[in-house]
């Protein structure tokens, strides 16, 4: 059997062109991600806490309204389109940003954000829509995905506080906006191969068709969230709180629908409510990573490692150097399972993965335990701890989306896509709330003194999310039957 044929049977074409958009498309994204807290305390003038406060805005609005994403995806623009107008409008956020001016951050934020609200359910419905519903390779064609978007992730925040050091933060935003611009390449060569329609096993699902009319009315409504998202952003205590108003609004909804459906497909819905829930556990400790783990590894860490003195925002580069090291091995590892019919069940993925997030906080607590005489702890234990914050999110995220489309009635893709990073949107309004014990001496950096804060901090961090999860693993033989009740593998 031919290379060509092995790779069409494990993956259907498109697949690798959606993989390289994801890893081009996330350069941006993580530039902002891990130096936008540096820029805004360095540059800006922010104090810690605003910084903080507007990072789980921003947070929160970029994982949160992804269900608004999903919902101008489905209904007026569809998927193709969506990717292509949020693509560009991506890059023009990019620009702004690296303007050295607060108004021309936040707007260029706002701009950011939104079309990444856009981009990414829509192109995880182009994933989904490679694949039947029933296809057992869809949980690794999906974790290839993530893994591809890692790639990108780890150049960006591995090249971040390097590129940031030597030529500055704006012509790093500026290198990003070219390295988004060059998505649109991929998405034109593959164009063919992806599909707005919704598939199963039966081909009985009909295809929603987007006329002129309805992407007019779509991107009214797209060029219309950008200023509310800017004025949010101008008075973030109010965003986030709004954010956890449509989360409820958005579960209540859902629970809601369900009663539109057969009592099968209604059990599938309140599944995957219940397990977007568990996931906000793992979600908070995820934005604990550019916030306060950021500026616990600027100030309390000896960040020398193999002869180089490592740009806190590169510690970031942590998370995707391991999920590119360890998603293939998983992927393969779940395809294996498929086929010896041993697989574990995503509610049961999903739960471990919660428990894994709060092993990597809890191992901060010995770390900073053996820290030395000027109080700085070992950059090997932040290592580790991401080590096992990482295994966490493989065991969580892809899972999650590979659910949204496994369960969600035809129709509903993006829109549940969505709901699952509102989960993440929620996640980081609770961040902000929970990184004021990180951040009760404010203005004090010394290592000495702050160490005693950031070691109660990461200890209830991540006992919390251990006792979610062991909670969650009881229920788990009962998700599990209702997921595999229609005949999927996953």
């Amino acid at each position: 059997m031919s290379f060509t044929s092995v790779m069409k049977e494990k993956y259907p074409p498109g697949l690798l062109a959606l993989c390289a958009m994801q890893a081009t498309s996330m350069v941006g994204f993580m530039l902002i991600f891990s130096m936008s807290t540096l820029y805004m305390t360095h540059v800006l003038g922010f104090s810690d806490k605003n910084a903080v406060t507007l990072f789980a805005a921003f947070g929160a609005i970029v994982y949160g309204l992804p269900l608004f994403g999903g919902f101008l995806g489905d209904k007026y623009l569809g998927y193709k389109f969506s990717v292509l107008v949020s693509t560009i409008l991506c890059g023009i956020g990019l620009l702004l940003i690296s303007i050295p001016k607060p108004f021309f951050f936040i707007i260029g934020l706002a701009c950011f954000s939104i079309s990444t609200c856009v981009q990414v359910p829509n192109t995880y419905c182009l994933v989904g829509n490679l694949y039947d519903k029933q296809d057992e390779r869809r949980h690794g064609g999906f974790t290839l995905a993530y893994v591809a978007m890692n790639i990108g992730a780890f150049a960006a925040t591995f090249g971040s506080g390097f590129l940031s050091t030597h030529a500055g933060y704006s012509t790093t935003f500026i290198i990003g906006a070219v390295i988004m611009f060059s998505t649109l390449i991929a998405f034109f060569l593959a164009n063919k191969y992806f599909d707005d329609g919704f598939r199963s096993g039966d081909n009985t699902s009909t295809k929603i068709i987007h006329d002129k009319k309805s992407r007019i009315k779509g991107l009214l409504l797209y060029f219309l969230a950008i200023p509310v998202c800017a004025l949010g952003f101008h008075h973030p205590d109010v965003c986030n709180n709004l954010i956890l108003i449509v989360a409820v609004l958005a579960a209540i909804y859902i629970f809601v629908i369900g009663f539109q459906y057969d009592p099968a497909q209604r059990k599938k819905l309140y599944v995957f409510l219940a397990l977007t829930t568990v996931s906000i556990g793992w979600g908070v400790l995820y934005m604990m990573a550019p916030t306060v783990l950021t500026l616990f590894a600027e100030r309390n860490v000896d960040r020398h490692f193999l002869g180089l003195l490592i740009p806190p925002s590169s510690v970031l580069s942590l998370n995707p150097l391991f999920i590119i090291i360890c998603g293939p091995m998983l992927s393969y590892l779940w395809l294996l399972l498929s086929h010896k019919k041993r697989n574990p069940s995503g509610a049961f993925k999903l739960s471990f993965g919660v428990i894994l997030m709060g092993i990597g906080f809890i191992l901060l607590v010995p770390a900073i335990l053996s820290a030395n005489n000027l109080g700085l702890t070992a950059f090997f234990w932040i290592i580790i701890s991401y080590f096992f914050q990482t295994l966490g999110e493989l065991f969580v995220n892809p899972v999650g989306y590979a659910l949204a489309g496994t369960l969600s009635p035809p129709g509903r893709d993006g829109f549940l896509m969505g709901f699952f990073q509102l989960g993440s949107g929620a996640a980081s309004v609770l961040m902000g709330y929970l990184a004021s014990e990180a951040n009760q001496l404010e203005g004090i950096k010394a290592p000495l003194q702050t160490n005693n804060m950031y070691m109660h901090a990461f200890w209830h961090y991540g006992l919390y999310s251990i006792i979610l999860g062991v909670i969650a693993l009881i229920f788990v033989p009962y998700f599990s039957k209702i997921i595999r009740s229609t005949g999927s593998n996953i």
